[in-house]
């Protein structure tokens, strides 16, 4: 897994060539953070496993075979092995990131080893949870304690279901009903939708036609 870097300010990586690094069947390649300088890039390469990449701050560019994608804060990129693929910060401001490589020995479990191995140019957009994860699994990588093992194998698991959960869902969840009063749930469901919605500056007048009520309605809730 080579990848050649311009103008990298700060990189802390674990690199783990000889996959002596596995939680069940995953086998963890390489975890860490890196923040690129302003026009800085990395130089196109094929994948040799699965990689997932979370955008902490700034802004850039990520191309999959050809295929360009901007991304932003709390943008995910998920690209399959096999991809030419590379990445480049915009000139404006540096691209700090989380990077997880990893593959699937004898493609189990079946599911996830699929749907990894089909992502040839995924952009999602987080909402907290996945990147809350990642700087969890990045810091015990960075510092491991007691019972390592065990919050790694969980984070890693956790982060790829996430993801392909948040890929494959074919309907919204259903409401999710915090007491048997109706004022409740409707509370929740509106602070969920802002907490996913919380970088699109939302008005009282879009929530409102969001949920079917009237603005003082909802202002009173």
């Amino acid at each position: 897994m080579s990848e050649v870097y311009s103008n990298k300010l700060f990189e802390f990586s674990n690199f783990f060539a000889d996959n002596s690094e596995r939680t069940g069947n995953i086998k963890i390649i390489q975890i860490g953070e890196t923040c690129l300088d302003k026009g800085a890039s990395i130089e196109e390469h094929i994948q040799m496993c699965h990689e997932i990449t979370l955008v902490i701050s700034g802004t850039g560019t990520v191309t999959a075979d050809c295929e360009k994608n901007k991304c932003r804060v709390g943008d995910i990129q998920v690209i399959s092995k096999g991809i030419k693929y590379n990445i480049i910060s915009d000139e404006t401001s540096s691209l700090r990131y989380i990077h997880f490589a990893f593959d699937f020995e004898d493609g189990a479990p079946a599911k996830l080893s699929e749907f990894f191995g089909q992502c040839k140019n995924v952009l999602i957009h987080d909402d907290g949870n996945i990147r809350w994860m990642l700087n969890l699994l990045v810091e015990e990588y960075a510092d491991s304690s007691e019972f390592a093992d065990i919050m790694k194998s969980s984070l890693v698991h956790a982060v790829l279901i996430l993801i392909w959960r948040r890929v494959n869902a074919q309907a919204e969840v259903s409401p999710v009903f915090i007491s048997e009063n109706p004022i409740g749930s409707t509370v929740y469901n509106i602070i969920k939708y802002i907490d996913n919605n919380i970088e699109s500056k939302l008005t009282v007048n879009e929530i409102a036609k969001k949920f079917s009520y009237s603005k003082e309605y909802i202002s009173r809730l």
